[in-house]
């Protein structure tokens, strides 16, 4: 059977004379599906069809790819979805997750322990602040400093050498506290709850200054 040749034509002006498939991980950008059609070979609606719905599923899974967010898994549990702008966050909190499970005197000196559930209220306020930070704000906020607070609570502290800007979450997470400062004089602290909050209120324009 011979080929039709205006299928022949318009399938070779659409298609380029090289011989690879997408490759979704190079530097996140979509370039089309490209196949060798050897002059001649006859190209019948199936094999048509094969290619436009193989190009369709790469394209969604690249697509999938650049949009999904990276996931905070605690446990087994998915905690929260982040960008992937925000990888860094996600790696620092792993080497700190053992502080959700300190017990009491864990040093030998009498200090307090911690438990899952401030842990899981602190994080999930680091990753939702960050996020709105980036979305809201524009800022790529740098990598925050997680420890034991006193009293069961844990300390994220974001300050630098021209400002400060701490949160204690206190135990069980339904209470937290922000104190901010910079040498210009400006100075705040207040109480809020991690869980809802109003992120227009805090002085975001401080951790500007120092943009990861």
């Amino acid at each position: 059977m011979k080929a039709d040749i205006e299928t022949i034509n318009h399938c070779n002006s659409l298609l380029n004379e090289e011989n690879y498939v997408l490759n979704l991980f190079d530097n996140l950008s979509i370039r089309p599906i490209k196949y060798l059609l050897p002059p001649n070979e006859l190209i019948t609606q199936q094999r048509q069809e094969e290619q436009y719905k193989l190009q369709v599923s790469l394209t969604e899974q690249f697509l999938s790819y650049r949009t999904k967010e990276f996931k905070y898994i605690f446990k087994g549990k998915t905690i929260f979805e982040i960008d992937p702008k925000l990888q860094f966050l996600l790696d620092y909190i792993k080497t700190k997750e053992y502080i959700a499970d300190l017990q009491d005197n864990w040093d030998g000196e009498n200090s307090t322990g911690c438990n899952p559930e401030t842990w899981l209220a602190s994080i999930r306020y680091l990753l939702d602040f960050a996020k709105k930070l980036l979305f809201e704000k524009n800022i790529l906020i740098h990598q925050p400093i997680i420890t034991r607070g006193p009293n069961y609570s844990i300390d994220i502290d974001w300050s630098q050498e021209n400002y400060i800007f701490a949160i204690n979450v206190a135990k069980d997470g339904e209470i937290a506290f922000l104190y901010a400062s910079n040498k210009e004089g400006y100075e705040c602290e207040w109480e809020f709850n991690p869980k809802n909050y109003d992120f227009a209120l805090f002085p975001v324009a401080l951790l500007k200054q120092n943009q990861k």
